[in-house]
């Protein structure tokens, strides 16, 4: 599973090889009993602007590569795919420049079609349905090679298609399976509506690019969606049929409550326990830094945002809830930077975002006028860096470094608008795969749930930009997150130049005062990390008081005083329903407990020696007595007549005198 994800969702970048370019959510569900139930992923955030727009030593998606390497050279003429150098998408900034790095990296991405091909297989994919994923692709790399040019006869600079691209469009539709001038219609032609009265016009060559990259970026992410739900289905597949019929009834017991309720978020509900793992792309900061990069760190600032609610927090109000004093924790929070990106700043409702959308909603947009808004409304915000107006650029003070962002295109990237016609290419195409994504009816709202209202240009008003899209996502994750007890995986880089054997020291300060582990560890050297309830501390170490100490019935409490008082540590404290220890206490502790267990299994030669020579010589009786030199215990045998038996040596050498 995991490789064929990384395939259609990973792609090489300036700091790593392999770097997602989405967030996958894997959540396994089990039984109250530990029996797996159910196990699905879920996709969020997928980087659909990578398909058109990447950062200088970037490529796209790893998928292209492969099947560009991997296939035969008869099948690339059935998918009307020719050497890799002819596609636009997967090109580098210089067109001259090879696609492949070297033999290596082509060899690398050879081998990684067949693990596809293999993959592909074992979650369910059958020959033809392959077949038409092929197709699919196929197609995006087609049709983002389609140009257009002004059409000199026209007017208002409208456009006409060149003859290679008019060649382009045939073998596209053949690829989706279209009827003959449906791509062609829906990438030239725009309708208005003009008093009521529907008109049909040629577009002009910024709307026909326009068009083009968000049709190549919405089949994309429909494929990709349809592998993710391809692998769920898989994974239901898998599970046993006890686990089936416990999930069903599961399930059952959730309806029926919800049915006697009258509510769906009755609280007497109960989901069953799940382990979740959540996988995103850290945090960026290139040579050159653009939209990309922007929303995978304002992503990272979320997150960033609930590791501090989480454990920096969540650690003060532990220490207020068992009445210990501590010291107030001095941390940086990032809310600021958050309110500058996502919500009010200065001025209520305005942020970065909300003034990308709205430029992009302009009909002449401008990169100019973008940092000129920005400028004017957010610079109040201490995190906001204002530039030279000579330059079309911003920065903003992350939490782990301050970035700045080249606003050339910014607004381009934000606009995903697919209009009708262009939606009706992806409803009326056969291609089973796509077929499965688009249910039946509005033509408008086959990737969405209900309704798409549609403006006057035929264009839906949901989610109308990357940006809206991008917003909705993190808020379902963060609702995700913050209904779960969250461990954090902080994964750091030796350094920047991904080689092996080279420790940088500067580079791994930077991401650890970056991640806030740096705050994590002071707060775990100064405080309390372990943190033990009364009756599980006392039941553990209740051992190390004195025998006639430990079968006495004493309240935890009052027994984990008497332990404390025992061993005499300095540094832990009692709280309300704890014992808070730092790591020297339970070092005490534990190497205590291991000298008690290493003497106890020790004498215990002596409790089985005493019992065969209690049977042997017909003893009264067997009993157990503390030895004062180490207040460990040991069997003694009494003989019927009377005496006790004298000084004996156990096979283990320990030698026991009474």
């Amino acid at each position: 599973v995991n490789p064929l994800l990384e395939l259609f969702g990973n792609a090489s970048t300036a700091l790593n090889k392999n770097s997602s370019r989405f967030c996958k959510f894997i959540e396994l569900q089990y039984s109250d009993a530990g029996q797996l139930l159910n196990g699905q992923i879920q996709s969020f955030i997928l980087e659909k602007c990578r398909l058109i727009h990447r950062q200088k030593n970037e490529k796209n998606f790893h998928i292209f590569y492969a099947l560009l390497g991997g296939l035969e050279p008869e099948l690339k003429e059935k998918f009307y795919l020719g050497e890799a150098a002819e596609y636009r998408i997967v090109q580098g900034e210089d067109e001259m420049a090879p696609v492949f790095d070297n033999n290596e990296d082509y060899n690398n991405y050879i081998h990684k079609f067949a693990s596809l091909e293999e993959a592909l297989q074992k979650i369910g994919f059958d020959n033809l349905e392959v077949t038409d994923m092929y197709n699919v692709l196929s197609a995006v790399l087609n049709l983002t090679n389609i140009n257009f040019e002004v059409d000199e006869e026209a007017e208002d600079g409208e456009i006409d298609v060149p003859n290679e691209s008019k060649i382009i469009i045939n073998n596209v539709e053949n690829l989706l399976t279209l009827q003959e001038d449906v791509l062609y219609e829906a990438l030239i032609r725009k309708s208005l509506f003009v008093k009521g009265q529907k008109i049909t016009k040629r577009k002009r060559i910024v709307e026909a690019n326009e068009g083009r990259d968000a049709l190549a970026k919405e089949l994309y992410s429909l494929l990709f969606t349809c592998v993710i739900d391809q692998i769920n289905s898989k994974l239901k597949e898998s599970v046993s049929p006890e686990a089936c019929i416990q999930l069903r009834c599961l399930c059952f017991n959730l309806f029926s409550t919800t049915m006697v309720s009258g509510r769906t978020n009755e609280t007497t509900s109960r989901k069953s326990p799940s382990i979740s793992l959540l996988d995103i792309s850290g945090f960026e900061k290139l040579s050159v830094n653009g939209f990309e990069q922007l929303l995978i760190n304002t992503a990272n600032e979320v997150l960033h945002q609930i590791f501090l609610t989480n454990v920096i927090r969540r650690e003060q109000e532990e220490y207020e809830k068992e009445g210990i004093h501590w010291k107030d924790i001095q941390f940086h929070d990032n809310k600021d930077v958050i309110d500058l990106i996502l919500k009010s700043g200065g001025n209520k409702g305005v942020s970065i975002f909300s003034i990308l959308e709205d430029q992009a909603s302009l009909q002449k947009i401008s990169d100019e006028g973008l940092v000129q808004k920005l400028n004017e409304n957010c610079s109040q915000n201490n995190r906001y860096i204002r530039r030279n107006e000579t330059e079309i650029s911003f920065g903003i003070i992350h939490y782990a470094d301050q970035v700045i962002y080249n606003a050339s295109g910014l607004v381009e990237k934000t606009k995903d608008t697919l209009s009708k016609s262009l939606r009706s290419v992806i409803f009326y195409s056969e291609n089973p795969l796509l077929r499965r994504c688009c249910p039946t009816g509005n033509v408008g709202s086959f990737s969405k749930k209900g309704n798409t209202q549609l403006n006057e240009t035929g264009v839906s008003k949901m989610n109308e930009t990357v940006t809206k899209h991008f917003q909705k996502s993190l808020r379902q994750l963060q609702t995700k997150l913050n209904q779960s007890k969250l461990l954090f995986v902080r994964c750091l880089k030796p350094n920047t130049h991904l080689k092996p054997n080279k420790f940088d020291h500067r580079c791994m300060q930077q991401q650890l005062r970056a991640s806030g582990l740096t705050e994590a560890a002071n707060i775990r050297k100064d405080g309390y990390p372990i943190r033990l309830p009364f009756a599980k501390f006392s039941k553990r170490y209740g051992h190390l008081l004195k025998y006639d100490l430990q079968d006495q019935l004493i309240e935890p409490q009052k027994k984990c005083e008497m332990i404390i008082n025992e061993l005499k540590l300095q540094t832990c404290c009692i709280g309300k329903t704890k014992v808070m220890l730092k790591y020297q206490d339970k070092d005490i502790l534990e190497n205590r407990l291991k000298e008690h267990r290493s003497n106890n299994i020790t004498l215990g030669g002596a409790g089985e020696l005493a019992e065969m020579l209690a049977r042997q010589t017909k003893c009264l009786a067997v009993f157990r007595l503390p030895l004062r030199s180490n207040s460990a215990e040991v069997d003694f045998a009494f003989h019927p007549f009377g005496g006790q038996l004298n000084k004996y040596q156990l096979r283990t050498g320990v030698d026991v005198i009474d």
